[in-house]
């Protein structure tokens, strides 16, 4: 019995590390989303107030 929760425990370690890194790179792909459509809505934006300057 302890073998099976010896081997429960570091596989659950494991994979907590491994969800950690998960959520660190799906946090910096929303952020990267975030500030494209910022700057796209941006770019939109400004090429819509001054048409002549395109």
């Amino acid at each position: 019995m302890g073998s099976v929760f010896q081997g429960f425990f570091i596989a659950s370690a494991r994979e907590s590390i491994y969800l950690a890194f998960a959520t660190v790179v799906a946090v910096m792909f929303f952020v990267y989303i975030g500030w494209l459509v910022a700057l796209i809505g941006s770019s939109i934006a400004y090429y819509h107030q001054y048409p002549s300057k395109t």
